[in-house]
């Protein structure tokens, strides 16, 4: 998460304890559904909202999170300058990223025993009950903005190919959100904050980060004496004692995973989604700058941090700042053959839709 307020710290640990012993090997992220769900699965979420007060109209905002694939292009040419020093094959076609960091190939394999299809409809489950408390901003070409941005900084991660989407709830604290299965949230309090679309990319590209490092397993392996552990394995212990290996109740994994929303992330979660977020800018073309500009800037408006109190782990944001700089002087990488120059025209637009409806 950006800040302290609400994030999504171990939504998809406390399934992986559940479903890891009581379900048929892992199938491949090809296999997921892309832009849509089954038949089956639509009619498990809805009966799901219905039992927890989630209006069925929600699933609509789901839908709407779609747009035209050619348009979304138009919107990526507009924007990016292509290095004509550099040879490309096709003119017309917007070159390919640099090649990936070297520091990546350092990275451990992050690895969730959820498949994407059980990811996507747990995640499905929690942004319902999301968007329950928090309504959406309801501006068609400003959340088609944010979602082009976003999607284009996810196809600089290393999970390119889940079907992100992106919405902006309303709330006057800067706030974004990430839930398994690739569904983000910022607050509009955020966006009036934010100066460029650079700015805003590095926003979207730290939560892209936490989903696609699946974020807290590693934490979850580490923890699991733990009460809220125990509880989860005592229940992995109940499934697997049921005829026939029957799949996991992700009704029951949904509600766990919404009753930890509140929460901090750890250090090494936050210092990593902040590093992968700024490479994910750069290799779009973005400014390097944008990341330590955003961390400035809720710094200034919210204070350094949370107190000892509130969390020992979530580091302040000047330990973020100076962990950041440090990761652009050593390990960051840069886009040689394109460059996000022509954006600020269109992010204005976004801050005038902002101010004029609040």
């Amino acid at each position: 998460m950006i800040y302290r307020t609400r994030c999504w710290r171990n939504i998809g640990f406390l399934a992986l304890l559940v479903l890891e012993a009581s379900r048929p090997a892992r199938a491949s992220e090809s296999e997921a559904p892309g832009g849509g769900v089954s038949a089956d699965v639509r009619d498990r979420i809805a009966a799901y909202y219905e039992s927890r007060g989630v209006q069925a109209s929600v699933w609509d905002q789901f839908e709407a999170a779609e747009y035209d694939e050619e348009e979304y292009r138009r919107f990526v040419r507009r924007g990016v300058k292509v290095d004509t020093r550099v040879p490309i094959a096709d003119p017309a076609r917007i070159p390919p990223p640099g090649p990936a960091p070297k520091w990546w190939q350092e990275l451990s394999a992050a690895k969730s025993s959820l498949t994407l299809t059980e990811e996507t409809e747990v995640g499905l489950m929690v942004a319902g009950r999301v968007l329950r408390e928090y309504p959406l901003w309801e501006d068609a070409e400003s959340t088609k903005y944010v979602r082009f941005v976003g999607r284009y900084v996810a196809e600089q991660s290393m999970r390119p190919d889940i079907p992100y989407k992106f919405f902006i709830i309303q709330g006057k604290s800067p706030a974004a959100y990430s839930t398994p299965g690739g569904f983000l949230f910022v607050s509009t309090g955020l966006l009036q904050l934010l100066s460029d679309e650079d700015e805003l990319a590095f926003v979207l590209g730290h939560e892209v980060a936490h989903v696609a490092r699946f974020h807290g397993i590693l934490e979850v392996e580490r923890t699991a004496t733990t009460r809220r552990a125990n509880e989860a394995l005592e229940e992995l212990d109940t499934m697997s004692q049921k005829s026939g290996g029957e799949k996991p109740d992700l009704e029951a994994i949904a509600d766990e995973a919404f009753k930890v929303f509140t929460g901090f992330r750890s250090r090494a979660e936050e210092d990593q989604a902040d590093a992968l977020g700024v490479d994910f800018t750069i290799r779009g073309g973005y400014r390097k700058e944008c990341g330590v500009e955003v961390l400035g800037l809720l710094q200034k408006k919210l204070g350094d941090g949370p107190e000892a109190s509130e969390s020992d782990t979530h580091p302040k944001f000047s330990e973020r700042i100076q962990a950041l700089e440090r990761h652009l002087k050593s390990k960051a990488g840069s886009s040689p053959r394109r460059r996000m120059t022509s954006t600020q025209k269109r992010f204005d637009q976004l801050r005038k839709s902002l101010s004029g409806k609040e």
